[in-house]
């Protein structure tokens, strides 16, 4: 029998559940991974542990204990991931480890560890990957049946009124605002609503219960398509905005007013304006925005004063460059926004989608005036195609990105290989990078100041791409043809 490793990817472990090794997730890879962070992890050191609601995370939390075999905080399932983080910094604990896999849909499943200040750097998954693969070797295996060991449910509840009070107390003074939120039956279900009506909010919720299967739907607010619903809500209700947060509650989308989408490129410049202008930003400047960012929304904060920094893309990179910055803020297209130091929330660098409501409410209430009318003043970007996703190609991407960034620089072009590729013009970007959560897919954003300078960098991504990628730009192309119509 072999194990499968697929799950290890750069910067976190995640895959499709199963019962057996030859699944990328399974009881068997978690008791494997307890071990072998008891390895890492030096003696004496504490380890917190949580995981999110999904069908297989009571499972495979277990096994990860049991393997684990040291003592350990488990605050048990359905805990929102900036829930556990907090928890992490209060009790003092060395490392943690969330069983989790965020937005995606419930047949996967995963883990963020945390071991020190810093999230799980690309070497620490190697090395715990490496440690699987010999503990497996060496005939390592759960016991039968697996024990189940109770949760600390009365810390877990200590720990959340100490969160949430740390929140309600950044909207002191606040005006009744309506709000409407999609907890898209994840773990911010029943928690979203408590902190916000603490906080005088008017409170209307959609899929406010947790539900191992999402009730089949993908718990990710950053795809458009997922947050109908909540668009119709808020202009039923009149609410004054409405939020989609993710499956374990660490990214968040912005419906204003009108029950428009408001893009997360926009909030960051709205954040960053906010918290410069009104001095919480503590004589900090720095911003730190991910590869797939838009053009206007990087000459938008550098407007407002901020020094912007492109970072990876990932939660790992940008909190990393986050806490070695010591940065004001940082975002990413997908909704993670990291809140720099703590005098703005409760977790240096932290991602919070709910933090994230209370920092909304407090700008609405600085600026009096709506969500739509401040996004309104963020340049639009006509020409921008936003993620391009599930872009199959199951071949080496390294080879691929590596080979495209040769022959671009080749052509005079300016290339940047720090996350895949990016081409860049003086008027256009192109960005194709492989997905660090899903093998065997790419993603690719393109950005233009105008129609022609986007068909002539989607041209250039279109000849370099070869023969056996032919899918990859039929589909570039598509979204492109969409854009210039």
């Amino acid at each position: 029998m072999t194990i499968n490793l697929a799950g290890f990817q750069s910067c976190d472990v995640r895959g499709v559940y199963g019962s057996q090794a030859d699944a990328p997730i399974s009881p068997l890879h978690f008791y494997l991974l307890g071990r072998s962070l008891d390895q890492v992890v030096p003696a004496g050191q504490s380890v917190l542990i949580a995981g999110d609601g999904r069908d297989s995370t009571k499972v495979l939390l277990a096994a990860f204990q049991t393997g684990l075999a040291r003592t350990c905080l488990n605050l048990g399932t359905e805990v929102p991931t900036p829930l556990a983080y907090f928890a992490k910094q209060q009790r003092k604990a060395s490392t943690s480890a969330i069983v989790t896999a965020s937005h995606q849909p419930a047949p996967f499943n995963g883990i963020k560890i945390q071991v020190g200040d810093m999230p799980a750097q690309p070497g620490l998954i190697a090395c715990l990957r490496d440690h699987v693969k010999k503990e497996f070797q060496k005939g390592a295996r759960p016991p039968v049946p697996l024990p189940l060991p109770l949760p600390d449910i009365s810390i877990c509840r200590q720990l959340w009124i100490q969160y949430r009070d740390s929140l309600t107390r950044l909207c002191p003074e606040l005006p009744n605002m309506s709000i409407v939120v999609d907890c898209m039956h994840g773990c911010y279900s029943g928690y979203a609503r408590e902190a916000l009506e603490a906080a005088n909010f008017h409170v209307h919720t959609l899929r406010d219960k947790t539900k191992g299967n999402f009730n089949s739907i993908r718990p990710d607010p950053s795809e458009d398509k997922n947050l109908s619903d909540l668009q119709s809500a808020v202009a039923q209700k009149k609410a004054s905005l409405g939020v989609g947060l993710d499956g374990d509650g660490d990214r968040a989308r912005f419906v204003d007013e009108n029950g428009h989408l408001v893009d997360n490129g926009t909030m960051l410049v709205l954040f960053a304006s906010y918290l410069l202008e009104t001095n919480e930003s503590m004589d900090r400047t720095t911003v730190v925005y991910d590869q797939k960012t838009r053009r206007a929304v990087v000459h938008a904060l550098r407007a407002a004063g901020s020094t912007p920094v492109r970072e990876k893309s990932g939660h790992t990179f940008l909190r990393s460059r986050m806490l070695t910055e010591n940065a004001l803020l940082g975002g990413e297209n997908s909704g993670h926004f990291f809140w720099g130091g703590r005098n703005i929330g409760p977790v240096d660098s932290g991602d919070c989608g709910l933090l994230a409501i209370f920092i909304v409410a407090r700008m609405l209430a600085h600026y009096q005036c709506s969500l739509g009318q401040l996004a309104s003043r963020v340049p639009a970007s006509p020409f921008y195609t936003g993620d391009i996703r599930g872009l199959y190609f199951p071949h080496d991407r390294t080879e691929l990105l590596d080979d495209l960034a040769t022959k671009a620089s080749r052509r005079g072009y300016q290339v940047d290989s720090t996350d895949g590729v990016r081409i860049e013009s003086p008027r256009a970007f192109v960005q194709l990078r492989a997905s660090v959560t899903e093998p065997d897919l790419l993603t690719a954003v393109l950005d233009a100041d105008d129609r022609h300078s986007l068909t002539s960098i989607s041209a250039v991504l279109l000849d370099l791409l070869p023969d056996k990628a032919a899918e990859v730009a039929r589909q570039i192309q598509q979204r492109i043809g969409a854009l210039c119509t």
